[in-house]
């Protein structure tokens, strides 16, 4: 017989406790327990990223979803924003290294990924 485990959950607001049977369960009575005992602090949050959104979608480098003159959608790989807003690539740079990389093979694209992922590996073990 194999034993059964709750899932527990402590609301980041007041430090009440939930538990449920899944996962799901436990997220439903958060979600719950959030909008009856915290709704300012939520609707706070959901103004916020509105806010933030609509900063983002005037700062000129992002026209709506798609960057400009590339036909590229920002939907489809959200990691192009950090990159843009932090100034490490301009649209031009983004649009052409992601035509680039979509044109190669599925089994091409896999492997350009892991070696991506190694070398950044081992540039993080060389440093520390």
């Amino acid at each position: 017989m194999v034993k059964r485990t709750k899932v527990w959950l402590v609301c980041s607001r007041c430090g009440k406790r939930m538990s449920g049977a899944t996962r799901a369960e436990a997220l439903n009575k958060m979600r719950k327990h959030l909008w009856k005992e915290h709704r300012e602090w939520m609707v706070s949050r959901i103004k916020a990223g509105q806010r933030k959104a609509k900063k983002v979608k005037s700062s000129g480098s992002l026209h709506g979803h798609v960057l400009l003159g590339s036909g590229l959608d920002i939907t489809e790989n959200p990691a192009w924003i950090p990159l843009l807003l932090a100034g490490l690539a301009t649209v031009s740079e983004i649009a052409s290294l992601y035509a680039q990389f979509s044109k190669k093979p599925a089994a091409e694209r896999l492997a350009t990924r892991t070696k991506i992922a190694s070398d950044a590996l081992s540039h993080i073990r060389a440093v520390t």
